[in-house]
């Protein structure tokens, strides 16, 4: 339960947007616990925060990642785009506040904190 929730939470920084916050409890039951449907991820992610958000939210526990495994895509993530100058544009495309993914030091420490959670 810990990857699905904190994979929720990082969707909710990508996207800027609560996974899930049109839906009231009995909805949430049945869709997402039951029903398996999930938000809608961002095309123009990065390939492995894609895959992660996707993999964290699997409705097999056991198919979800290991908390150490979400760390180290979140750390090898964070040094790709730290070599692209600090920041990343998703996709290529004309940056907008919507699109930019920033990894700053708050972010960094945020990054670092899940680190610590997972040891």
């Amino acid at each position: 339960a810990e990857v699905f929730s904190f994979t929720s939470l990082l969707y909710h920084m990508l996207s800027r947007r609560k996974p899930f916050e049109f839906m009231t409890p009995s909805v949430f039951l049945r869709e997402v616990c039951c029903g398996g449907n999930r938000p809608p991820l961002g095309k123009a992610w990065p390939f492995q925060l894609h895959a992660l958000v996707k993999a964290g939210w699997s409705s097999t526990a056991s198919h979800r990642p290991e908390f150490a495994e979400v760390v180290r895509v979140l750390e090898e993530t964070a040094r790709e785009v730290s070599a692209a100058g600090g920041h990343a544009f998703l996709g290529g495309r004309t940056p907008d506040a919507g699109r930019r993914l920033l990894l700053d030091p708050p972010r960094m420490s945020r990054i670092q904190s899940a680190r610590s959670f997972a040891q």
